[in-house]
């Protein structure tokens, strides 16, 4: 009886170590799924029956977030990865199937207005304010400075490309009256 034990033992081992041979051997991944195989470590898809391998998917276009890309398409049997535009950013360097680089959209900066928003294959335009208005640089129109004259009131600080003029109530006139926006006048403390 342990004679037989021992003999169906070696059975089992031997069993055992064939399976793993031929699986190594096979270039089987456990990895991978039924219908892909692992070529250095990666799944690639394989071939529709009748067909072989032209390029494995290791060669395929990749689309680097840092070169400013994302993938629109992915490889597949026909053709090669398609590469896009992360948003806020446009297209620098196009190919025939879509982007190798892309670079992030212009901001404008404060005394500018976006005169035309970017898009995947332009850079955004600014453009300086005209005199008399500013702009924060994110709006896509200039606004103009406030005329404190026209509301009767002092000019306190000019306006600037980037900044909207400041006014303050006038001082008080000889009589120690403050002229109000109104037109009325209101008696102040006196200094």
């Amino acid at each position: 009886m342990w004679h037989l034990d021992l003999r169906i033992f070696k059975i089992l081992i031997f069993t055992f170590g064939m399976i793993i041979l031929i699986n190594m051997n096979s270039g089987l991944s456990y990895s991978c799924e039924h219908a892909e195989y692992d070529i250095n470590g990666q799944c690639c898809p394989m071939c529709a029956p009748g067909t072989h391998v032209h390029k494995h998917c290791t060669d395929s276009t990749m689309c680097d977030p840092g070169l400013g890309l994302i993938t629109e398409k992915e490889c597949n049997f026909n053709s090669d990865t398609v590469c896009g535009v992360l948003d806020q950013h446009f297209c620098t360097e196009p190919d025939k199937k879509g982007c190798r680089l892309a670079q992030r959209h212009t901001t404008c900066q404060p005394g500018q207005f976006v005169k035309q928003n970017g898009t995947k294959f332009t850079d955004t335009i600014c453009e300086d304010c005209p005199n008399h208005s500013f702009s924060d640089g994110l709006s896509t129109t200039c606004k103009p400075h406030t005329d404190c004259q026209s509301l009767g009131l002092s000019e306190l600080k000019a306006g600037s490309p980037s900044s909207d003029s400041e006014c303050e109530e006038k001082a008080l006139n000889s009589l120690g009256w403050r002229k109000q926006n109104m037109g009325t006048q209101s008696k102040e403390r006196g200094l």
